[in-house]
């Protein structure tokens, strides 16, 4: 963009100085004709000199706009590689936590099949011990009871 410029600039100034040159070889014939087209060669550098500045201008605009740009973008980079970090520790957890419900659920399991075998157990421990008391009072219907041992030492006569 700048050479375009710069050839343009340069282009313009050898025009003026050969005009210039040209008006002071020639005769006083066109003096006035010399001096507009001096006048107008000088305006149109004027002009180019301007349009370079605000083109330049704007190269300065877009440079910063891109220095911005690139900042925002590694910034942006930066909060991403942090999500997928957070992300990933997020995804270890979940799977630790569907463990455990696994885990929780196969000793809720457990415990209900073990309280099932403990009521059984109950069950049959109070039958057993129904039949024990009906035995023990059936025993008691069939034979006495056996006299309780005396303490007393027996005397020989």
């Amino acid at each position: 963009m700048m050479r375009p410029l710069r050839s343009c600039a340069a282009a313009m100034l050898a025009g003026c100085l050969i005009v210039v040159t040209a008006a002071g070889c020639g005769t006083n014939e066109k003096p006035r004709q010399s001096k507009r087209e001096y006048d107008r060669a000088m305006m149109q550098l004027q002009d180019a000199d301007k349009e370079k500045a605000q083109l330049q201008a704007q190269v300065d605009q877009l440079k910063a706009n891109l220095e911005t740009a690139n900042a925002k973008s590694r910034d942006a980079q930066n909060d991403v590689a942090t999500m997928q970090s957070k992300l990933t520790q997020t995804q270890m957890e979940l799977s630790k936590a569907q463990a455990n419900t696994v885990a929780a659920n196969d000793t809720q399991k457990k415990l209900t099949d073990l309280q099932s075998q403990n009521e059984k157990l109950s069950a049959e421990v109070k039958a057993l011990q129904q039949q024990l008391s009906v035995a023990r009072e059936q025993a008691s219907k069939i034979t006495p009871p056996p006299a309780p041992a005396s303490t007393m030492p027996t005397m020989n006569k």
